[in-house]
């Protein structure tokens, strides 16, 4: 977590909370790809909540995973906006920001495929969007 944080633009970095316990279990994964992965998620997140802390957060979810959670609390994605998110090209103007070129999840969500992790996106409890990658916990 602490890496992925200082590769941030000064901006962003200041409004990530890391809550990820320095007790969380090792994960199996390309460290350069999870690390592109989760600064991606982060800008994101920053780009459609430019208001509140983006909290990075890790837990084990059983059957041998740990999920690596991004939230926001911005405005959240509708159910629709989230399956169409994961192709390229895609910004949601009613999310905040509409800079950058909207490869961000799909290429994210490639890196997960190829380290043997999974991207989901979910509702934030009390508003927002959280994307959660789950990767295998290390043997």
């Amino acid at each position: 977590g602490h890496r992925v944080v200082q590769a941030l633009p000064g901006e962003i970095r200041a409004r990530v909370v890391n809550a990820i316990a320095p007790d969380c279990p090792e994960v199996r994964g390309d460290l350069a790809l999870l690390e592109r992965v989760v600064v991606n998620l982060i800008a994101n997140a920053a780009s459609a909540d430019p208001d509140h802390a983006i909290t990075l957060t890790a837990s084990e979810i059983g059957d041998g995973a740990v999920a690596l959670d991004v939230v926001d609390h911005g405005p959240g994605l509708s159910p629709a906006q989230r399956d169409a998110a994961f192709e390229p090209f895609q910004r949601f103007e009613d999310r905040g920001s509409t800079s950058g070129i909207g490869l961000g999840l799909s290429i994210s969500s490639g890196f997960c495929t190829a380290m043997g992790a999974s991207l989901h996106l979910v509702d934030t409890p009390g508003g927002g969007l959280t994307a959660r990658v789950e990767l295998e916990r290390a043997a």
